[in-house]
């Protein structure tokens, strides 16, 4: 029979108890932070920016958002987190500080949703890849295969 070697194990494995004894190494804290680490990370990827077909004045008065993004007539895009509207000004807080920009600069106004669209993607292939690794390592294990 075969027997692997490993560097960091004691003592040599036959190849019927490889990939169990790879298993069992597996540490839970490593899985628990790594999901929460994917999780925190690719979170952002379920929102997206949607047009909002009021007046800015309109909406952030009426909706209180929590970010929006501005698109100025001659300017880039600025986002503001907790905008509010003083007389003709939209008023809130920029990557660079407190900003404020006039109300008649404004093109386009976006608002930060939530895609249930994105969201089911990226479960859809968190779950395929969880399940294409299982495949892969019940498949590694000599006795499935028949040897």
């Amino acid at each position: 029979m075969l027997a692997l070697s490993c560097p960091w194990a004691k003592n040599s494995l036959d190849q019927n108890d490889y990939a169990a004894w790879w298993l069992r190494r597996i540490d839970i804290r490593y899985w628990r932070s790594t999901i929460c680490l994917a999780v925190t990370v690719l979170l952002p990827a379920c929102y997206s920016w949607d047009i909002a077909e009021v007046s800015p004045r309109v909406f952030i008065e009426e909706q209180r958002p929590e970010y929006v993004r501005v698109q100025m007539r001659d300017g880039p895009k600025i986002s503001f987190e907790n905008p509010e509207i003083s007389s003709d000004t939209i008023v809130g807080f920029t990557g660079e500080g407190s900003g404020q920009l006039a109300l008649s600069e404004i093109t386009e106004l976006e608002i930060r949703r939530f895609s249930g669209v994105k969201t089911g993607g990226f479960v859809t292939l968190q779950f395929s890849l969880l399940s294409a690794f299982l495949a892969v390592v019940i498949y590694a294990q000599p006795h499935y295969r028949g040897l």
